[in-house]
């Protein structure tokens, strides 16, 4: 098997989109039915009975599986781009935690309708969260001393003695450079400032009182931008036209209500910050004399948040956060004016007497005003984060809101042989004898379902997949059937398995059920790399009875005379001791007189029972109404029980659950009616039996079964699976056995997310089988787990043995990889070694050919490689050209030398198959690169590199320095990232970690890095390595060189040179490895070992470029029936990379794009800012704004009609007339305007791109050399329209345009233009609808001779938008922006 598998024709219509569902297994019809409904998957992939199933029939698998606190919508939670509401929060985001840093949420989930809690304090406004949720809290002591911070629920928070904490930040970066008084510009922005920006203005202006005046101009006398003022009645306008300062502001909002201080100036030095504050209360600050308080307010929440946050940092103080409800509109000066929610902040920037709050450790504690019960639900929010656990809320941390059977028979696995009677456990037996009783070999075999274990294994045995997981009850390791269960472990590990087993409790994985059981994980031993480990239990805050659903139909509870029964079992006082809801079971137990009663028994923890399929396992006992009961309300209990008929009964009762009051209108017979209310209640629609209450802590109380809904969510399953089971015709009874018999999906997440985090390499190409499946809970978590992960696919040229490919198969971060798709490599024996140690596609072959194929072989080869994008392209060109142990011809190197543009040509070519180049490109090469031939060798890879869109990273490293592997190796590795925020991440990650991975080395660190890859005892090593006078004398002579005299040292490395001298590395380094090893002759390092003299192995110098060797990495031992040949290995390992910086620079570049957003819209693709202009629409704006936010290298066609007054303008004959009144109303457009839209036309589009620019016969003659001369373009044809029919003219009349065909460098044909018929004189009548109307025939047919469908057309001055017309005729997509609207146009 080798790894991959097509997608099977069901998989594009079930609900499993991350993973290839082969078939499932499960004898069970309901359970199958429920399944099917759920993942909407064909039923012709149940496989049935196990008993069945053969084994060599089945499709193949690599996978296989088999098993026996919150917050409310719209609380703002911190992240570095701000507060944000927490359902607008996604996996990835980062979030401020309690430690002062930022950390990515890892899963998200939500809960509808949930009881919350209302708390408010000192230093924040009214927030709402579940009672059980735990918040960040320093307690004073019996004694006054403060605790250290811990975390208590919500419910359980003590006003008197409980502070909530509050950050000061620690953070201090200045990106801008900003000096002190651009900070105090904008701080006062932030006051009162506002952005004009337009097509006609760009400005930031302030409203600076008159009596301020002087002392505005005393605080900004050395700002660096001119500043314009403009006196009005009782203030000035100041404004600033800098585009630097206006971007800046921008960060900050623009409209009042969304003002904040950005994480950014947050993170300023407090200098800084300070004056950034002094700004804004010069603005919008009042300072009290009396009292020393600043106060000040804003229509922005986020903003007081973050003034708060900016306080607490500068002066580690205090503050008070209060809100102003204001009327929906006042007068202001004879005018109405719109009034929102104020939000007021005060503070004392110097606090010298006693205070409410206290600054304590780095944190601001706030004392609690006040905590109170919400009455309505809500939908609440959960966020998981990242090691921390915990993120702010405005302004406080939270923690995450995360997420064989005694009840049997107990028979085991056992068989019984029909004819003879004979018991057996079949483990006991050889697989390969195992159907036959060992008493009388019969076949005639009664199994027990338990024994079903030993048909899960036939199919692994027949299938091998490359990993399982199993589940089984914690009573399989007990001192019964502990024998059988080591049995089935040890038959797994002569499979070839390594297996890993522990018991866990849902309890501790984020769903609160008590239910133990045993998760067995089994890895072929070629695929394991021994790290796996079980995750560790956690708490996230979540109840019982989070779980529970708020409206229960009464034929849920318990009828009177069991509820009596079952309360008489219990002790009353403890029951009275246990906050309500209580998981309970009916427990069938003897009594006294040895019979059996039953009886309640309490789960003492704050979760259910274990879910089983027995319903009287699950009950709960539970409120019936509210705690707040009206007077009213109570007199109509009493009713109730002089009613008769319990249907009526059961009706109001159901009523007062719903709506927490009694219905106001109703009469004693056989209808119930009330105010408000959809639906009338009749005496059908009750319960079969009346509700049955007790009092308990004084509170009507009743015990019910748990619905089935809530048993599926107590297995870790949404309400949307619950309700498709249901919704496919699943009784409530089959409901109930199907979650009792299922496993909890939230403790297999963090299982195969545990699995996914220790080897990725194992989720290649998932093909899953399901065995007992059930309703599917393997395969739900298995999803899960794919959703929250990410995989970037990558393609290899010259991949050589792999050393690049193995850096990036092995680099992982967070829950991000690489996936290797197709390799490329034409050495044969480096192909070898290559496809000995890799499972992807290898292409072999000269890639200039299979680029540019001629035959056939290289025809097929040339659309693997096309197959598909790519996010990664590597490369390690070959390097002999350019290295000093090498020819160093460079680019005139004919065989070797050129080969790096067969990368562009790749880029290109993906380009213009999928409209998009990989996301990043990797190139290594020998540090010489960067000097040959003066630094112009490299200044051509790099250009090329940047004309191809990519900005580029480089750095030279010794893998002797950044590595634990003891070799000096400087390479050069170069980095091109084709999306700015790709480099941008990229470039402040690794200018933090690159010093942190550069290792000083002592010399007992080196020796033990040698000791870990040389073998000095040498026991096994062969002769043939060692140096000895009886094979080569010349080396062992008394009066030249002789190695026994020279290496003398055992953890040396020595280079014997030309057989003249022998030299020393006197630092016990090796020196660099080099392909000529392979050619003979003495090349290969020497040591001292202690058997002797010898050369490194071909093993020891792979381990040398940081291979696992024996660990994920092997040497081929044949090549074409022969023994391989030490001298390839040698050549392979001296020409290969070191994998250990290949891997450091490779998970560099997973932290710089990971979580960076992945382009969803056209509009991302094309815009630097998506949500100013749209595609495909006509958009109205000046052509140069469209232009200036389009990003490089992005359109295939434009087309560009430039507006001006043309010939008769030039010559200076003036108006044309009264007829040409539209056209002369157009906006015109001069000289330099249209150079300047010619130059960013040039930009944006791709190389070999084309633009069609019409011109009149003046540029014609007079050329337009001077409109190009700073761009790429280059003018390569000429079509003359000619109209049809006669225009206006001086001298002659005017008949035809002219369209220009430029194409930006390099100018290439091929691929570039496909259509050969169109002539260069073309006639078309057109209909005008525009003063320039253009020929749409002729425009469509040269938009479909240079791009293909999808790809994008730009015209910056549309016009009447015809080339739009002809984009949507041959689906194109099109952007242009004209200055006038098609109603504009109309009024010409």
């Amino acid at each position: 098997m080798n790894g991959e598998f097509s997608m099977n024709n069901n998989n594009s219509n079930n609900t499993f989109k991350k993973f290839n569902l082969v078939n499932f297994c499960e004898i069970d019809k309901y359970a199958s039915q429920s399944y099917c409904a759920m993942y909407n998957v064909d039923p012709t992939l149940n496989l049935g009975n196990i008993e069945n199933v053969d084994e060599n029939t089945i499709e193949d698998f690599n996978v296989i599986f088999g098993g026996s606190p919150c917050f409310p919508s719209g609380t703002k939670v911190y992240t570095n781009t701000g507060y944000r509401k927490i359902e607008k929060i996604k996996v990835g985001d980062k979030v401020l935690t309690h430690k002062n840093r930022f950390k990515k949420v890892t899963k998200i989930g939500s809960t509808p309708k949930q009881k919350v809690m209302e708390i408010s304090a000192m230093g924040m406004l009214k927030t709402q969260a579940t009672p059980n949720h735990p918040f960040m809290v320093v307690s004073k002591t019996t004694k006054g001393d403060l605790s250290l911070p811990y975390f208590k629920q919500l419910g359980h928070l003590d006003k008197e003695k409980d502070y909530l904490c509050s950050p000061v930040l620690k953070y201090e970066k200045n990106p801008f450079n900003l000096t002190e008084v651009e900070c105090y510009m904008i701080g006062r922005y932030i006051a009162d400032g506002y952005i004009v920006d337009n097509k006609d203005y760009h400005r930031v202006e302030f409203c600076i009182g008159k009596h301020k005046l002087q002392e505005f101009k005393n605080n900004i006398k050395d700002f660096p931008h001119k500043l314009f003022y403009y006196e009005k009645v009782d203030s000035f306008a100041v404004r600033t036209t800098n585009m630097d300062f206006l971007k800046l502001c921008a960060l900050c909002g623009v409209g009042a209500k969304t003002k904040k201080i950005p994480q950014v100036f947050l993170n300023l030095p407090i200098p800084l910050l300070q004056k950034l504050l002094e700004g804004y209360m010069s603005g919008d600050g009042y300072f009290r004399k009396k009292t020393g308080v600043w106060s000040a307010t804003s229509v922005s929440p986020n903003l007081i948040f973050t003034l708060q946050l900016a306080i607490q940092k500068c002066y580690k103080v205090g503050c008070t956060i209060m809100t102003r409800k204001m009327p929906d509109t006042i007068m202001i000066k004879h005018r109405v004016a719109h009034c929102s929610t104020q939000y007021i902040i005060e503070f004392k920037m110097d606090y010298k007497g006693k205070s409410h709050w206290i600054y304590h450790n780095e944190m601001i504690l706030y004392p609690i005003r006040n905590i109170k019960e919400v009455k309505k639900t809500k939908r609440v929010y959960n966020l998981e984060v990242k090691e921390d656990h915990t993120y702010l809320i405005p302004n406080c941390f939270v923690h995450n809101c995360q997420d064989f059977s005694v009840a049997g028979n107990q028979k085991g696995a056992m068989w019984e042989c029909k004819d003879c009677g004979h018991k057996y456990n079949p483990l006991t037996v050889h697989y390969d004898k195992r159907k036959y009783c060992p008493s009388c070999n019969s076949e005639n075999i009664t199994k027990t379902r338990s024994s079903l274990v030993v048909e899960f294994l036939r199919i692994i045995k027949a299938k091998k997949p490359k990993w399982g997981i199993y589940e089984n009850v914690p009573n399989i390791t007990s001192k019964q059937f502990l024998p059988t269960f080591m049995l089935f472990i040890e038959e797994l590990k002569e499979y070839g398995y390594n297996v890993y087993y522990n018991i866990l409790n849902a309890r501790k994985f984020g769903i609160p059920q008590n239910r133990e059981r045993l998760y067995l994980v089994f890895i072929l031993k070629k695929y394991d790399n021994e790290k796996f480990l079980f995750p560790n239990p956690f708490y996230n805050g979540i109840e019982f009875k989070d779980m529970l659903e708020n409206n229960v139909d009464s034929k849920y509870y318990l009828s009177t005379k069991n509820t009596n029964s079952l309360f008489n079992t219990v002790d009353k006082n403890k029951l009275e001791q246990r906050k309500l809801p209580i998981a309970c079971a009916s427990r069938g137990r003897y009594d006294k007189d040895k019979k059996i009663k039953q009886k309640l028994e309490i789960n003492s923890y704050n979760a259910s029972n274990t879910i089983t399929t027995v319903q009287k396992d699950n009950l709960v006992i539970d409120n019936i109404f509210n705690d707040e009961i009206s007077e009213e309300d109570k007199c109509f209990f009493s009713y109730l029980d002089t009613l008769n008929s319990k249907y009526i009964k059961n009706a109001y009762y159901k009523f007062y659950k719903k709506h927490n009051h009694f219905p106001k209108l109703f009469n004693a017979y056989d209808v119930i009616e009330y105010y408000d209310t959809a639906p009338t209640l009749t005496t059908n629609c009750g319960g079969t039996s009346s509700i049955s209450s007790v009092l308990v802590n004084e509170k009507e109380c009743a015990i019910r079964r748990l619905t089935p809904k809530e048993c599926f969510r107590l297995q870790g399953f949404s309400d949307e699976l619950y309700e498709r089971a249901k919704s496919s015709g699943i009784s409530d009874s089959q409901l109930y056995i199907q979650a009792g018999n299922s496993i909890v999906i939230d403790v297999l997440y963090y299982i195969i997310l545990a699995l996914y985090k220790s080897n990725p390499e194992l989720f290649r190409n998932i093909a899953v089988s399901s065995f007992f499946s059930g309703i599917g809970a393997f395969e739900q978590a298995l999803e899960e787990v794919l959703e929250n992960t990410k995989t970037f696919t990558v393609g290899s040229l010259f991949a050589g043995i792999g050393g690049i490919d193995k850096g990036f198969e092995t680099a992982k971060y967070d829950n991000a990889n690489y996936e290797l798709l197709w390799a490329n490599e034409m050495d044969k024996y480096a192909n070898v070694t290559y496809q000995h140690n890799f499972n992807n596609k290898l292409i072999q072959g000269n890639i200039v050919n299979i680029l540019q194929p001629v035959s056939e072989d290289d025809l097929v080869k040339h659309k693997e490689i096309l197959k598909q994008p790519i996010d990664i392209l590597t490369a390690g060109f070959p390097c002999q050209p350019f290295s000093i142990a090498g020819t160093q011809k460079g680019f005139a190197d004919k065989e070797k030398g050129n080969l790096f543009y067969s990368i562009i040509d790749l880029l290109q070519q993906l380009d213009i198959k999928y409209n998009t180049k990989p996301r990043i490109v990797f190139l290594e090469n020998v540090k010489n690169l960067l000097s040959h031939d003066k630094g112009n060798t490299f200044k051509t890879i790099k250009t090329e590199l940047e004309n191809n869109g990519y900005t580029v990273y480089y750095t030279v490293l010794n893998t002797y320095e950044y590595s634990n592997i003891p070799q000096n190796r400087e390479r050069i590795y170069i980095v091109a990232f084709r999306d700015k925020i790709d480099y941008n991440n990229f470039i402040e990650n690794i200018s933090l970690d690159l010093p942190k991975q550069k290792i000083d080395k002592t010399t007992e660190i080196k020796i033990e890095e040698i000791k870990n890859i040389i073998d000095f005892p040498s026991k096994n090593i062969s002769d043939k390595y060692f140096y000895t006078k009886e094979k080569y004398p010349k080396l062992f002579t008394d009066n030249g060189i002789n190695l026994g005299n020279e290496i003398t040292e055992k953890y040396c490395f020595y280079q014997c040179r030309r057989n003249q001298y022998v030299r020393q590395n006197k630092n016990n380094v090796c020196p660099t490895l080099t392909a000529n090893m392979g050619t003979g002759g003495h090349n290969v390092p020497l040591i001292l070992s202690n058997k002797g003299i010898r050369k490194l192995t071909p093993e020891e110098t792979f381990k040398l470029q940081g291979f696992p060797i024996h660990n994920g990495y092997e040497l081929p031992k044949k090549f074409e029936n022969r023994n391989y040949p030490d001298s390839q290995l040698y050549k392979q390992s001296g020409n290969a990379v070191s994998v250990p910086i290949i891997n450091f620079l490779a998970t560099e570049i997973l932290k710089a794009i990971d979580n960076v957003p992945i382009i969803q819209t056209l509009e991302d693709k094309i815009f630097n800012v998506p949500n100013k202009f749209k595609a495909n629409y006509k958009n109205v704006a000046n052509g140069l704004d469209l232009l200036d936010n389009i990003k490089d290298n992005t359109i295939k066609t434009a087309f560009f009609d430039p507006q001006y007054r043309g010939i008769l303008d030039k010559m200076k004959y003036g108006n044309e007339g009264a007829r040409q009144k539209a056209r002369t109303q157009l906006a015109q457009m001069s000289e330099n305007t249209i150079v300047e839209f010619i130059k960013e036309i040039n930009r944006v589009l791709i190389n070999s791109g084309h633009l069609f620019l019409w011109i009149d016969k003046f540029h014609l003659c007079q050329g337009i050399d001077n409109w190009i001369v700073n761009t790429d373009l280059q003018i390569v044809d000429l079509i003359v329209w000619d109209k049809g029919k006669i225009g206006m003219g001086y001298r002659s009349r005017r008949k035809s345009e002219y369209l220009l065909v430029l194409q930006k460098k390099s100018i290439k044909a091929k691929g570039y233009w496909t259509d050969h018929s169109i002539p260069d004189v073309w006639q078309e009548k057109v209909k005008k609808v525009h003063p320039h109307s253009k020929p749409t025939e002729l425009q469509q047919k040269l938009i479909e001779a240079t791009t293909k469908e999808n790809d994008i057309v730009l015209d910056p001055a549309s016009g009447g938008y015809s080339i739009f017309e002809c984009c949507k005729n041959c689906n194109r997509n099109f952007v242009g922006s004209d200055l006038l609207s098609e109603k504009e146009l109309e009024n010409l």
